[in-house]
């Protein structure tokens, strides 16, 4: 739950294809896995519909007019989650429903439980895409994208799965995939159901749970919303005490903690104190840089030297005897173990707290142009 505690999120996504008829055995799942968020598509529901879950606030875009009663979806919000939904934006090709999440100590989180029929355009479903990342800077959009594609365990990539892999490269954005399929048909099995994830760096775990009669699965994704706790090295951050005792004076206020009557409140109040301190502490601390270089020995050193010797001595002279004493120095075992050597290092001090991950993987991804032969 994330109610004035932050802990953790587990969303719940599951392409009902009808819920009416299946309400009484999705009742007792949500009784059994109690998730903060479930995001349902193909209700299949009219507005006369009622669908009435203890403890959840029902949000539905329902199909109006005559006919089949279609696709649509809806989320269902735990009571106690501070949040508030928001229209649809329009959309010309996919179906979604939004809810607005704000948790204690966190930027608002859009949530939107989405649907992408199998009969939509499959190269402009992604401008539908497009307007509900607009929704908010950190969004979650889960549910059934209907596009297969080897990146998320697919055994052929459609036209659908292609343009959405493009559409997330392209952005930047992050894919939550289960291990096993969530859309069982005749003789096929494919990942249907999955998160796309902007701007929302937290710890996650997703599931394709065996549950509920449908030919989807109801798929669990959590998120673990604790900073993370650096138990390497206890001086790997600095802390400002000064602003961590004004932060947490802003957030901690006396009058919160009245009213303690029974050991569910006062856990509570343990738990949103708690937080309450590591998100001042987070806020008040900075990495240490870390001013330690690594060793070089001196043979080492000496080869280098050598080798840009060298190098330097063939471009002055053109001697080929010169020229083939650089490329054996180049060759030399030794200095490509210590280059190998240095990078592995190198990727064993990468971590989230000073950016450094983030820095190695964007120079890494960046694309490069070419350069053309003289």
């Amino acid at each position: 739950m994330i109610s004035h505690k932050t802990i953790g999120l587990k969303l719940c996504s599951w392409n009902a294809n009808g819920i009416l008829n299946k309400i009484s055995e999705f009742k007792i799942f949500v009784e059994k896995y109690s998730p903060d968020l479930l995001l349902i598509q193909e209700t299949h529901l009219r507005p006369h519909h009622n669908i009435n879950i203890p403890y959840y606030n029902c949000y539905r875009n329902d199909r109006i007019g005559d006919g089949r009663a279609g696709s649509r979806t809806l989320i269902l919000t735990k009571k106690n989650v501070s949040h508030y939904n928001i229209p649809t934006p329009t959309l010309n090709h996919i179906e979604a429903t939004v809810v607005v999440i704000t948790p204690q100590n966190l930027n608002p989180i859009s949530v939107i439980s989405v649907y992408v029929p199998p009969s939509s355009d499959e190269r402009l479903f992604t401008l539908d895409l497009e307007n509900l990342l607009q929704t908010n800077s950190n969004c979650v959009i889960f549910g059934d994208f209907n596009a297969t594609h080897n990146m998320w365990n697919c055994l052929n990539n459609s036209i659908r799965g292609c343009q959405l892999k493009t559409f997330v490269d392209t952005l930047d954005l992050s894919i939550a995939f289960p291990d096993t399929p969530t859309r069982y048909g005749y003789r096929s099995a494919n990942t249907l159901d999955f998160a796309i994830i902007n701007n929302f760096h937290f710890p996650y775990n997703i599931n394709s749970l065996a549950e509920l009669s449908s030919d989807h699965n109801p798929v669990i994704l959590n998120f673990s919303l604790l900073p993370p706790i650096h138990h390497d090295n206890a001086r790997a951050v600095t802390t400002c005490w000064s602003a961590f005792k004004n932060n947490l004076k802003n957030n901690i206020k006396i009058l919160d903690f009245q009213g303690i009557k029974n050991p569910t409140v006062l856990e509570e109040k343990i738990e949103f104190f708690t937080a309450a301190v590591r998100s001042a502490h987070q806020f008040a601390s900075k990495p240490i840089a870390n001013t330690k270089h690594a060793f070089t020995p001196n043979y080492i050193r000496n080869l280098i030297r050598d080798k840009n010797r060298a190098k330097k001595q063939f471009n002055n002279t053109l001697n080929p005897a010169h020229k083939q004493n650089y490329y054996r120095l180049q060759e030399e075992k030794e200095l490509k173990k210590i280059s190998q050597q240095n990078w592995n290092n190198k990727l064993e001090s990468l971590n989230t707290r000073d950016n450094s991950l983030w820095q190695c993987q964007k120079f890494l991804r960046k694309k490069r142009s070419n350069i053309p032969s003289l």
